[in-house]
């Protein structure tokens, strides 16, 4: 089990802030000014994780830092909109909330970011242990790696000392590294390709490449690996299955936030006690309603929406033919 079936809340922990994204309206040129458009809103990994599982109705608590400051208020306003627990954050007078900076190109693919995210310093493991009470409640807790490593060995603690499952989502090339050393302690991880070669030393040139970097990922001690492959799908392994989940085709609006959406909707099936493909099925449905969305997570997501989509793909009887 991936969860603990007599715990009903979700922890999500990481980070929260608002997205500014540019968007060109043609061939993108580096070195000069490009016509387009841009565009704020409210992201963050682990706040849209969360996001997602609130317009899920799944119980969820969020652990994260933001400022007082406009930013700050949309980020608390809106996520608690969609049904996430935010009364543990941390409302920071001293440092302004965590702004990400993304350049698109006209197919709406990410060309280049900068994150600021200093605030997410404040997340010590000194406020992980003052939120122990949480922990004990909670069926899984899922972290982003953008928090300070010594703060990640804290959950770490937290979820050997009460037995609860960890997923951690990688965020990043360079953040993969924060977690390398200790993929024995992590029971679900979720890099995509290239954070997989970080994970695992190895280039990954095929789909063979992908088998063998989840292989790795698993004698290094991870119950669970899930390697995101964009439109290609997602490569499950586990103990007992193996396989590819391809993706469902649909118009790609914005790619940013279909991976926490997948995250999101992973938890959502293990939640719900569905297998470990029949919950990447949940991750797929998700993810592709978010791709159709301006938003990092679609205003439009319901869990009639996403099980509409899962019904699909069980029909194409994907599950069935993709894994061994």
């Amino acid at each position: 089990m991936f969860v603990k079936a007599n715990k009903k809340t979700v922890l999500i922990i990481g980070g929260s802030n608002v997205d500014i994204k540019g968007r060109s309206k043609g061939v993108l040129i580096p070195h000069t000014s490009n016509p387009g458009t841009i565009e704020l809103s409210v992201g963050g990994v682990a706040r849209n994780i969360a996001e997602n599982l609130g317009r899920l109705q799944v119980n969820t608590t969020l652990l994260t830092a933001i400022g007082e400051d406009e930013y700050g208020i949309l980020i608390k306003k809106r996520t608690e909109e969609s049904g996430v627990n935010m009364s543990d954050v941390i409302c920071s007078k001293e440092h302004r909330s965590s702004i990400f900076m993304a350049v698109l190109n006209k197919k709406s693919d990410l060309e280049t970011a900068i994150s600021d995210m200093v605030i997410l310093d404040l997340i010590t493991p000194e406020y992980i242990k003052s939120k122990e009470h949480i922990f004990q409640e909670s069926a899984i807790v899922v972290i982003d790696v953008s928090i300070p490593r010594k703060t990640i060995e804290a959950v770490i603690d937290m979820c050997q000392k009460y037995e609860i499952p960890l997923c951690v989502e990688p965020v990043s090339v360079s953040k993969s590294d924060y977690v390398k050393d200790l993929l024995d302690k992590i029971d679900i991880i979720t890099p995509n390709k290239d954070e997989a070669e970080m994970l695992v030393d190895i280039s990954i040139d095929d789909m063979e490449g992908v088998r063998h970097a989840g292989e790795i990922l698993l004698k290094k001690g991870v119950k669970m690996v899930v390697i995101t492959l964009g439109p290609e799908g997602v490569y499950l392994a586990t103990a007992n299955q193996k396989g590819f989940i391809p993706s469902v085709a649909t118009l790609v609006v914005d790619a940013i936030g279909a991976g926490d959406a997948l995250v999101g909707g992973l938890i959502y099936g293990l939640m719900k006690g569905q297998s470990e493909a029949s919950a990447i099925a949940s991750g797929v449905a998700t993810a592709t309603i978010t791709l159709s969305s301006r938003e990092a997570v679609s205003h439009d997501l319901t869990p009639a929406k996403l099980e509409a989509i899962y019904r699909e793909l069980e029909s194409r009887m994907l599950l069935r033919k993709t894994l061994v």
